[in-house]
């Protein structure tokens, strides 16, 4: 974090996050709609482009990568939003394990599916005692979780351990079982107070927490123009619910072909 970025020449410079890996699943779907194949296509080389641009050969992530128009050479790697350019921020971490897990379900790809297991099994080694992300793995301690993070890796995580469930059925049942404890961790950490209402207004109790869950982080960037770290964010309370809904698909699942809850 050495120097500010000012980036204003669109013609030569075009800025990609690894967030948009969470975009490609609407290009699968679109094909799945139209029957034209191109937009597979295009999900397929944005997967692989950012598998390259992206992931780091350590499996983390860079967050932000400034790329060449018209070659597509990487120019400059770089965070907007994590702690630092060569940083691991968690929520970026758990867009690629989601995004991957997605592309690799739609296509059956197995490089696809090995990047998510090896951003997983990093994601999960960098996890403190607590069971919670703090919000950049490479922040110095201590500093503020991100329940978001944690959310999103989970929802992830069940989604690689469908992947696996035929091909390696005790990786997918460690993976199964880490989302889990993933999500456990995160309530008991990360649960807000029990909103209450009184006289016609709402009581969101000590702390004035309006989300389900506390703690996430959307920046905490040192030069961003704002930090915002350690609040209610709706990142957080969407894919806990989403976990919550794929849960019980499974368990529904599971009950239908004669197994036990």
């Amino acid at each position: 974090m050495d120097k500010e970025y000012s980036i204003d020449n669109m013609d030569e410079h075009y800025l990609t996050i690894i967030d948009n890996m969470m975009n490609l699943d609407m290009m699968y779907e679109a094909t799945d709609f139209t029957g034209n194949p191109r937009y597979a296509a295009i999900a397929n080389s944005q997967a692989e482009k950012s598998s390259d641009t992206h992931v780091r050969p350590d499996g983390t992530t860079f967050h932000v990568v400034n790329m060449d128009q018209k070659t597509g050479k990487a120019l400059e790697l770089m965070t907007a939003q994590g702690y630092a350019d060569d940083s691991c921020w968690a929520r970026g971490q758990a867009w690629a394990i989601y995004g991957y897990a997605q592309c690799a379900l739609r296509t059956g790809r197995q490089d696809f599916t090995d990047i998510c297991r090896k951003l997983s099994d990093v994601f999960l080694s960098l996890l403190p005692e607590s069971g919670v992300p703090w919000w950049d793995f490479s922040a110095p301690r201590p500093c503020p979780y991100d329940a978001s993070a944690a959310t999103i890796a989970a929802c992830g995580l069940l989604k690689l351990s469908r992947l696996l469930s035929k091909s390696d059925p005790t990786s997918a049942e460690k993976y199964l079982a880490r989302a889990f404890k993933l999500i456990e961790d995160t309530l008991r950490e990360c649960a807000a107070p029990a909103a209450k209402l009184e006289g016609g207004s709402v009581d969101f109790g000590k702390g004035g927490w309006e989300t389900i869950l506390m703690h996430s982080t959307i920046n905490g960037n040192p030069k961003a123009t704002r930090q915002f770290m350690d609040h209610g964010l709706i990142y957080a309370d969407y894919y806990l619910l989403e976990f919550g809904n794929e849960a019980l698909k499974m368990q529904k699942a599971a009950q239908a072909n004669g197994h036990a809850e």
